[in-house]
């Protein structure tokens, strides 16, 4: 860009990016048609206006364009057809139509702090106030008079205060520590007397509280929101609107006049939003300039240049095609052709190229020619071991490493001395490592004879001696090992069974010890003598005990039989069952149980009480009243009545009583009735049939 051209510019004529929607074209024909930049300050709106108009209404547009057309056309003289003469009426329909505000700018107030339930966030609700609304109405249903009437209200209690709801949008809140969070914020608009009222009360009036609460339950009901509108839930904030525009964003947003006269009508007879159209389709006679506003814009434009271009003050200098430049260092195989035509241009390029071989072929390395060719490296490679391990292994190898962990501290400071004086210190002699246990020597000179299938060659000799037998201990004889190794060595099975048999009056151990313990309790006249061999089964018991020789009855009771006597279990049962005939008698011989009646005033002593048969009711069920006298009782929360089929139960402290009733009562149609007076209890009971 000319810088030059820049700074010498007047203000106005350059803007910000998207800040200027007024047509620089529109600035210059206003300062030369001599308008003043103070008047234009509405020109932004009436473009947004015509552009609007253009979209949502093709036909009013063009038709205001036509009108417009025609007026300019008779103003400056010109001659026109029959019938294309100017209306004025419809121009000005047009021209109000389209100078009607379709918003309106409120005054802020102050912001209500709420909260939406289940977690749903901040709401910010802006009070403002616009002279469009009606004022209130006072409890005579009168508007208040706003010129004459000065602030004074200490309450809205009885006042009617109309406002209006607007459209819930996103707004910046304060989140938690300095973060900002996600909110919503929605305004509200009132008449002024009504902020008026506000401020001059204070801000903790109950005049603004009121409204305040007035607000919350409202924007509860006509944004659908879930608004938290109990009186703990919201709060004032020191900030006059929140959501709106410019930096700190407090300046009020326009509020639509479609939601103010759509909310005018209470909400039961309002009617349903139309939606937007989504498509309109544009009049399809207006065309070209008629279209749109950009139309007529680019219309404009493009005759101004056709005019520059006839006036000669637009000239294009021709201009020759910027050749491609070429790399300045270029690899030229001696091989190629360079050829020149007789213009001097080069024409390498078009000459056909010719084939290359590739310089190495693939598989050059697993042929049969790589195989018999003579290795790459015969001696190998002359580089040492040393370049596999790197710089810190060669400079280790040049290097004399002590270790000092396995010295002492005399040791330690005798080879700094020596290291000192020049001389060569050396590592600590290890220690001569022990050498391992010598393994034991398992072998055996028995088995050096032996060869394979030595068991089955009886000349030779045997692996066990005459001996082996003799050493074996025969109280852990077992023949069921015997067995078992009878089938794995029969040699060691034979030399076994050499061993002598146990004698037969070898005794088992467990037998002598069931013999001392018999000897020790003194079991021998019970079970017999077990010291002794057992005798052959028809030698036992040749003659009856000396006991069982004497006569029954001169027997000798020892311990606690001597306290029992002969027949006394049989003794025992008789004296039971003349027990419960006794018991069978006393019962029979009992007097018969008093009648009901009775029983009844034996129940409820003291209780004294009357009954008497009512009329029957419309159904045409039984009644009867009961009067009971109820001393002692100060009310009838000191009487516990209880109906239950054909009886009434009355308890006063710890005093009952059962009255029968001579049919079963219905106890939802029971009534019943203390006299505090008297000390009387009227009962009133009807069948249930």
């Amino acid at each position: 860009m000319n810088q030059g051209k820049r700074q010498s510019a007047r203000p106005g004529d350059y803007s910000a990016k998207g800040v200027g929607k007024i047509p620089a074209e529109v600035k210059a024909m206003a300062r030369q048609m001599g308008i003043p930049a103070s008047e234009l300050a509405n020109a932004d709106g009436m473009w947004q206006k015509l552009t609007k108009m253009s979209e949502e209404d093709p036909d009013g547009y063009s038709e205001l364009l036509t009108e417009s057309a025609k007026h300019m056309a008779k103003a400056n003289g010109d001659e026109l057809a029959e019938g294309m003469e100017p209306d004025d009426a419809k121009a000005n329909e047009l021209m109000s139509k389209l100078m009607t505000p379709d918003a309106l700018t409120p005054a802020a107030g102050y912001v209500i702090k709420a909260a939406l339930k289940y977690n749903g966030g901040k709401l910010m609700i802006n009070c403002c106030a616009h002279p469009a609304l009606q004022p209130p109405n006072d409890a005579a249903g009168l508007p208040v008079d706003v010129k004459s009437q000065k602030p004074g209200w200490s309450s809205a209690s009885g006042l009617q205060i109309p406002m209006v709801v607007g459209s819930a949008r996103p707004c910046a809140v304060a989140g938690a520590g300095d973060q900002v969070g996600s909110g919503q914020a929605i305004d509200v608009l009132f008449h002024p007397w009504v902020l008026d009222q506000v401020a001059a009360e204070g801000p903790r009036s109950p005049f603004k509280r009121d409204v305040s609460a007035l607000a919350v339950r409202w924007v509860a009901a006509e944004s659908k929101l879930a608004v938290d509108t109990d009186a703990k839930s919201w709060k004032h904030i020191n900030s006059k609107y929140k959501g709106g525009g410019g930096k700190a964003g407090d300046e009020p947003v326009a509020f639509p006049l479609d939601e103010v006269s759509f909310q005018s009508a209470p909400p039961g007879s309002r009617e349903k939003k139309k939606a937007p159209p989504k498509d309109v389709k544009p009049n399809a006679e207006a065309t070209g300039v008629a279209a749109s506003p950009e139309s007529l814009l680019a219309r404009a434009r493009g005759l101004a240049a056709d005019r520059e271009k006839e006036n000669g003050l637009a000239m294009k200098l021709p201009e020759t095609a910027a050749q491609k430049k070429k790399v300045m260092i270029q690899e030229v195989a001696p091989d190629d052709a360079l050829e020149a035509s007789t213009d001097g241009f080069d024409i390498s390029s078009d000459a056909p190229a010719k084939p290359k071989k590739p310089a190495v072929t693939k598989g050059f390395l697993a042929g049969d020619k790589a195989k018999q060719a003579k290795p790459l490296y015969p001696n190998g490679s002359s580089q040492g071991d040393s370049q596999k391990e790197g710089t810190y292994s060669r400079f280790m190898s040049k290097c004399k490493v002590v270790d000092t962990t396995q010295m002492t501290k005399e040791e330690q400071d005798a080879a700094l001395r020596k290291h000192a004086e020049g001389g060569q210190v050396g590592n600590k002699p290890a220690a001569a490592a022990p050498k391992p246990p010598a393994e034991p020597d398992y072998s055996t000179k028995a088995f050096d004879k032996i060869t394979k299938g030595f068991l089955d060659d009886d000349t030779k000799p045997s692996l066990y001696g005459d001996d082996e037998a003799a050493t074996r201990d025969s109280r852990v004889a077992d023949p069921v090992f015997d067995a078992m190794m009878a089938d794995v060595d029969r040699e060691f099975s034979n030399a076994t069974k050499k061993a002598a048999a146990p004698a037969d009056d070898d005794d088992d151990g467990t037998i002598d010890q069931l013999r001392s313990f018999a000897d020790k309790l003194d079991f021998g006249g019970m079970f017999g003598d077990f010291g002794k061999p057992e005798p052959a089964p028809a030698e036992k018991f040749p003659e009856k005990p000396e006991v069982e020789r004497e006569a029954p009855r001169k027997r000798e009771k020892k311990g606690v039989l001597k306290d029992f006597k002969e027949g006394f279990i049989a003794t025992a049962d008789a004296k039971a069952t003349d027990r419960l005939n006794a018991a069978k008698a006393a019962k029979a011989a009992a007097p018969p149980p008093p009648p009901p009646a009775a029983a009844a005033a034996a129940d409820a002593p003291g209780f004294a009480y009357e009954s008497k048969d009512l009329e029957r009711d419309a159904s045409g069920r039984r009644r009867v009243q009961i009067v009971a006298k109820l001393d002692g009782a100060a009310s009838m929360k000191d009487v516990d009545l209880d109906v239950s089929g054909a009886t009434l139960r009355l308890k006063v402290d710890r005093r009952k009583a059962k009255i029968a009733l001579p049919f079963a009562a219905d106890p939802a149609a029971a009534s019943a009735k203390f006299s505090k007076k008297k000390q009387q209890l009227t009962v009133v009971l009807t069948s249930d049939a």
